[in-house]
């Protein structure tokens, strides 16, 4: 019986990895922002991704006015390429990936294919943005 292979960019082998990697080497300095609106919105949310992913959302944290930021950089940058609702959803469920460490299987389940979705979208957005060329 075969196993599906599920792609992530966890796992090298997301949907516009090469996409990815492109934007990531050329628009994604060191240490610090991005120059570009662009460039920066999809840093924070590979930012997110590699939290979820690496620190289980551990650098996450809720603020009072329905933002939530990463090691104090708001998330809220990404309503620049994602609508409302998906940002919202991408929220709760953080929120409640992070509170819920302990179910990490059932809670991770639950977020990545989101998450993939969302990172998805904002490498779409980035790169038409940034290279003004055409998508996939």
């Amino acid at each position: 019986m075969k196993t599906k292979t599920i792609k992530t960019y966890w796992s090298g082998n997301g949907k516009h990895e090469k996409k990815r990697r492109l934007l990531w080497d050329e628009f994604v300095p060191p240490c610090g922002e991005c120059k570009e609106l662009a460039a920066e919105v999809f840093r924070m949310a590979a930012r997110l991704y590699y939290d979820i992913y690496n620190g289980g959302g551990c650098n996450i944290e809720r603020q009072e006015d329905e933002d939530f930021t990463i090691a104090g950089q708001s998330l809220g940058i990404l309503k620049y390429a994602i609508d409302d609702g998906e940002y919202y959803e991408i929220r709760w469920l953080t929120f409640r990936f992070a509170e819920e460490c302990a179910d990490y299987d059932q809670s991770y389940e639950e977020i990545r294919q989101p998450l993939e979705a969302i990172l998805d979208k904002v490498i779409v957005w980035a790169w038409d943005k940034l290279k003004g060329e055409s998508t996939d």
